[in-house]
């Protein structure tokens, strides 16, 4: 008799210039998917912008998207690189907002969401870079 799977959905933030390692991630996931759900009965699922959010309307495209995750992940992985992202009407970027979400998520109930952020590290021109951001 097979055994039910274990869902875990992953929250992929981060701004456009970090849509290589969003695929990196997802590339990643399916692999380990053909291990885990047949020796853990574990599946993964990755969830990100634009990919897995619908258009709705709300005050602003930010609260659209936090309202459509909020607490429906287990996962959050933020990655950042030399730039921090479009500000929103409550936070410095929308990575910073779903950021916040996340550790709000967590610190209300530490066993409900793992958080993890991480810094691209990139070789770029500094002369090129946007220090606006």
């Amino acid at each position: 008799m097979a055994q039910p799977l274990n869902l875990l959905t992953i929250l992929f933030s981060g701004t456009s210039e970090v849509e290589a390692e969003q695929a990196a991630l997802k590339t990643v996931v399916e692999e380990l998917n053909r291990m885990l759900a047949k020796e853990k009965q574990v599946l993964l699922n990755v969830i990100s912008w634009p990919d897995d959010f619908r258009p709705g309307v709300n005050q602003d495209p930010q609260s659209e998207i936090n309202r459509q995750i909020k607490g429906k992940y287990d996962i959050y992985i933020g990655v950042l690189g030399s730039r921090f992202g479009t500000p929103t009407p409550r936070a410095g970027s929308g990575t910073e907002e779903e950021f916040n979400i996340a550790i709000s998520q967590f610190l209300e109930d530490t066993t409900s969401t793992r958080v993890f952020f991480y810094f691209k590290h990139a070789s770029q021109d500094t002369f090129k870079i946007d220090t606006e951001q």
